[in-house]
Formats: C-alpha cells, structure tokens, sequence
C-alpha cells in the first residue's frame, strides 16, 4: 500500500519557520486547537506554547475525559513528561489587570 502524505497546513509552515524542531502535541488535529503561539526564552530554542484551558478542553471532548481526569492527565502525562528536543510551554492566561 502505497505511503499517503499529507500536505502541509499554514499552521505547520508557520511552526516549522518559527520553531522547527520543537515538540508538538498529538494527535496534532486535536491539540492544535490549544496552540497560543511560539515562545522563547534566554538562551533557550524556541518553542510551541499552549494554553492550558484549551489543552483540558481537548482531553475532555476528544479523549473523553472527566474535568478530575483531564487535569491528572495534564500534570502527569503532558506537562510533567520529558519530550526530548524542545519542550513545549503551558500557559494559563487567566490574570486580567485591575483597572
């Protein structure tokens, strides 16, 4: 059976100019949703950034998981695990500035 190759979308261009080589998520169609942009740090590569909210949003309706589930998943499976190569960064924007 021959070998199907997907054609690359705008998103993937722009994060293999931007970060290539860096971590993403996968499945990727499900967790591109969470992806804020591309975030770098002193003397570091930089990287993929997720929102934390979207990425337990995406554990609950694709992978069918409980709110409690999502977040242990989270913590143990995604954002505590070694990657190898360039670690993607969570972010949780929730602060708002007081007027």
């Amino acid at each position: 059976m021959p070998e199907t190759t997907k054609e690359p979308t705008d998103l993937d261009l722009w994060l293999e100019s931007s970060c290539a080589g860096a971590i993403r998520l996968e499945p990727s169609a499900d967790f591109d949703y969470a992806i804020l942009g591309v975030g770098t740090q002193f003397d570091q590569q930089p990287c993929i950034v997720y929102s934390i909210p979207k990425v337990l949003e995406v554990l609950q309706t694709a992978q069918s998981m409980s709110q409690e589930e999502a977040w242990e998943w989270f913590h143990f499976n995604i954002a505590n695990a070694f990657y190898g190569g360039v670690q993607p960064m969570f972010v949780e924007p929730t602060w708002k500035p007081q007027p």
